[in-house]
């Protein structure tokens, strides 16, 4: 701690605190299991963004959805080389 700024000491306390929070409802897996929920909800939540593109799909037709996809990366890639 002595050697981080000031600015830094309490974050570096606040994530202490969030470790020992963590060991103290799980002193197996500690953050380890936190993290793991993390991945398993991002995982689920890409699987059902997936699925709601592809239902889409059959609302609006393949072509349109393939369409929509390219006019929706079209402007983020233009802004890039501004």
């Amino acid at each position: 701690m002595i050697g981080l700024s000031v600015l830094l000491r309490e974050e570096a306390v606040n994530s202490l605190v969030y470790e020992a929070e963590a060991w103290m409802c799980n002193p197996v897996y500690e953050c380890i299991g936190i993290i793991s929920n993390f991945e398993a909800q991002l995982k689920q939540d890409e699987k059902d963004l997936y699925n709601s593109k592809k239902e889409l799909a059959t609302y609006i037709g393949p072509e349109e959805h393939r369409l929509s996809q390219i006019k929706q990366i079209a402007p983020q890639q233009s802004n890039k080389h501004h």
